[in-house]
């Protein structure tokens, strides 16, 4: 039964007598109180969210600052405890209030700190332990130990909990870790004067996150406890994929010319998985690309009515990629 048959029964029966007004303010309108009621519930609860965020930077903030005040006069052991130390307690502190539910917020606004606080104390202990200057390719080695212990000290908290900041948090954590280590490998072999080496940023980008985090994503988008994740995560991927692609192609005609086929894969596949986020970064590259043609090859007059035409023309697949999306999801 569809809604014009329903409203066609409301209305016979009120005609008849049937279906009084107080029938409907008792039965009726209490089920758009409860909405209402809910939706107020939950403004307050994503309010009361941002707010405790925000306290949370600011606890932050003025703890480095309070810190700096006195940093000159520590000792190397009194910075480490009020960094590595003071970070640890937060972790364990906030994974405590975790337990409990009605300190859910203030628990998750207090992990803010430590993944400022426990990297740069791990380092000052490793330097303390360390003193002399190192290659390159040990600090890359240090810094990826250094995000990895963290990746795993959140992603075990996101394990127990099952909170999306949580997770979020060794997203951030395990993308830094894994870029870092493939430097490291690069650096490690020392490659020089070869492709590899020319394009190694090329590759670091596209190879140790564009296409980890395409993966991240997706597994993320089918976890139903995640909802905003998958969101940065398809857009971050998406940008560094294409980007890391035109990197590769800039000042090389051919390669130019087939970098299309990515552009036309992104909205393709942003239109398929219905994902909004891959639509729009796609057609954000696409109308940098146009705009990167039109400088490189076609610098005079004839330029401008030629742009327009590549514009209009992208402007209107955009138009039909976003109509496209739109009835699938309604489908």
């Amino acid at each position: 039964m569809n809604t014009p048959e329903i409203l066609t029964l409301i209305t016979q029966a009120v005609q008849e007598g049937t279906l009084t007004k107080k029938d409907i303010k008792k039965h009726i309108f209490p089920l758009f109180e409860q909405e209402s009621s809910q939706s107020d519930s939950l403004l307050a609860s994503r309010f009361g969210r941002i707010i405790s965020y925000l306290g949370a930077t600011i606890l932050l903030l003025g703890i480095v600052f309070f810190i700096s005040l006195f940093w000159s006069d520590m000792s190397n052991i009194i910075q480490i405890m009020v960094t590595l130390g003071l970070g640890l307690a937060i972790f364990v502190s906030a994974n405590l209030l975790l337990q409990k539910d009605q300190w859910t917020t203030p628990a998750l606004s207090l992990h803010i700190l430590p993944p400022f606080l426990i990297p740069y104390g791990i380092t000052l202990t490793l330097q303390s332990i360390f003193p002399d200057t190192a290659p390159l390719a040990q600090v890359l080695g240090t810094q990826t130990i250094i995000f990895t212990v963290m990746t795993i000290l959140y992603g075990f908290s996101d394990y127990i909990f099952r909170k999306e900041f949580l997770t979020f948090i060794t997203w951030v954590f395990g993308s830094i870790s894994y870029g870092i280590f493939v430097t490291f490998l690069i650096n490690a072999f020392e490659i020089s004067e070869t492709f590899l080496y020319e394009w190694r940023g090329m590759v670091i980008f596209l190879f140790a996150y564009s296409l980890p985090l395409a993966g991240i994503s997706y597994l993320l988008d089918t976890d139903r406890r995640v909802q905003h994740l998958p969101v940065l995560t398809y857009l971050v991927s998406t940008g560094i994929t294409l980007g890391a692609l035109f990197t590769l192609a800039f000042d090389r005609p051919i390669l130019e010319a087939l970098y299309i086929f990515p552009l036309i894969s992104g909205v393709y596949i942003g239109v398929i998985m219905r994902k909004l986020e891959i639509l729009v970064i796609s057609f954000i590259a696409t109308f940098l690309f146009i705009t990167y043609i039109n400088i490189q090859y076609f610098a005079n007059a004839i330029s401008w009515p030629i742009s327009l035409i590549l514009i209009g023309l992208s402007l209107i697949g955009l138009g039909y990629g976003f109509t496209r999306l739109k009835s699938q999801l309604n489908y």
